[in-house]
């Protein structure tokens, strides 16, 4: 058997791949479990990005790596950041989440940030001052709103298909539901769309009588 060799392209590629699949299945699950007036937009200013009335409520970005999740993976050396998105958007409300989701482990530093330790805060505070150029303000900011979550693509999926399996209306179809839920969340992030809970509601009852 010859063994194949992965050029770089392909390992991207790849990557990329594994990142948006694990991003689609994150949106399809609090699409299908977040019940509140929230409108989804995958792949807009974010992975997703959350309003409520028209207000910017929350900014997710979703990691999906091959080693633990480090301060270096937010591009904090680019002027469009994830934290400097995040601070554009919070000129008039300081109050939207910054959320993280990492279907890997988080690195000791940032556990440390979210645990409160002094020793990883003092030395995330310090690169983000001297190094990024964030003020004390700004880095105040992010580490008040920033939340970090680990999570497990399989547990998500598995969540998913219980809800669909326990739902009389779907409970006969669950895989085609989830199928199509998928491929709505991957066709929003493609055209800059947006739904809702209730959209999602709508479409996975009607896939079910499909």
């Amino acid at each position: 058997m010859t063994q194949h060799t992965f050029h770089k392209s392909e390992r991207g590629s790849q990557a990329a791949w594994k990142g948006f699949s694990s991003q689609t299945t994150y949106i399809a699950h609090r699409l299908l479990f977040l019940n509140d007036n929230s409108d989804f937009y995958p792949e807009s200013v974010e992975d997703l990005m959350l309003k409520n009335n028209g207000v910017v409520t929350e900014l997710v970005q979703v990691k999906n790596l091959g080693h633990d999740l480090s301060l270096s993976d937010f591009s904090l050396q680019k002027d469009d950041s994830f934290f400097r998105r995040f601070l554009a958007h919070s000129i008039n409300n300081n109050t939207i989440i910054l959320k993280v989701i990492s279907f890997g482990n988080i690195g000791q530093e940032l556990q440390g940030l979210l645990d409160g330790e002094e020793k990883h805060t003092a030395k995330i505070r310090k690169k983000l001052l001297n190094n990024h150029g964030y003020t004390t303000e700004d880095i105040d900011l992010i580490f008040s709103n920033i939340i970090i979550e680990k999570v497990n693509e399989d547990s998500l999926v598995s969540d998913i298909y219980e809800k669909l399996s326990s739902s009389i209306e779907t409970m006969s179809a669950p895989n085609i539901v989830f199928d199509v839920l998928v491929s709505h969340v991957r066709e929003l992030s493609r055209n800059e769309g947006s739904t809702s809970y209730l959209n999602g509601l709508s479409l996975y009852k009607k896939s079910a009588l499909i």
